[in-house]
């Protein structure tokens, strides 16, 4: 969420429906876990300041700073984290004596004079192999440039796994009540793109119980279906 009100409300909403769990005697021990995590979450991560580094207003704020689409903003740091591990295990285990940490000044001098050369050269040699390979097969493959395509591609599926994913679960009465109303020319399905799908239904004058207009925008490949 973008709203720091409407995610205390969120809280709060679910706040009341552990309270009222408390009332069972079968499910005290869930509600007060859930209370116990809220007033966590509360504490921890809902101040406001704090909120907007790492909520979707965050995504947003840094979206529009470096000119960017959202989906392109890193909302987790599991990139720095990963690096961390391949520094401690790889950069670093063979600079350790039999285990024991660096001194300070040691590590300093190792992270300039060989860490972070090493990692420049292999930076230099990947950027040095994607262009030969943009070269080397340019001709091949339509003046297309193969790294730029593996990185739109990567691109994609990221954005591919942040996407709502719409379903719904087995009705033999729905299904029939969708294809009379398909098979009666009552609603039109008509695809914008190739993951995006608009369902008009007819007027209420028609089809009693309708509304005049449903839109409804549904990413990914999916079955529509109206009960």
């Amino acid at each position: 969420m973008s709203d720091h009100a409407t995610s205390l409300q969120l809280i709060s909403t679910y706040e009341a429906s552990f309270n009222q769990l408390l009332a069972n005697s079968e499910s005290v021990r869930a509600a007060q876990g859930g209370l116990k995590h809220l007033a966590y979450l509360m504490t921890n991560w809902m101040p406001e300041s704090l909120w907007k580094s790492w909520s979707e207003f965050g995504r947003i704020g840094a979206s529009a700073m470096l000119k960017i689409p959202v989906e392109g903003i890193i909302p987790t740091t599991n990139h720095l984290e990963s690096f961390n591990a391949v520094l401690k295990r790889k950069h670093l285990a063979s600079a350790l004596h039999s285990g024991h940490r660096l001194r300070f000044d040691s590590l300093i001098h190792i992270l300039i004079t060989r860490i972070l050369p090493d990692i420049f050269r292999r930076h230099k040699a990947q950027k040095e192999y994607n262009e030969w390979l943009a070269q080397r097969f340019q001709s091949s493959c339509g003046n297309q440039d193969l790294a730029a395509i593996h990185r739109e591609s990567a691109h994609q599926r990221i954005i591919a796994r942040n996407r709502p994913v719409a379903w719904w679960s087995k009705d033999e009465n729905r299904d029939t009540g969708a294809s009379d109303i398909i098979a009666r020319n009552l609603m039109r399905i008509s695809r914008q793109d190739a993951d995006t799908y608009t369902a008009i239904c007819a007027s209420s004058a028609t089809m009693p119980g309708f509304p005049a207009l449903i839109s409804r925008h549904m990413e990914g490949p999916v079955n529509i279906s109206v009960r």
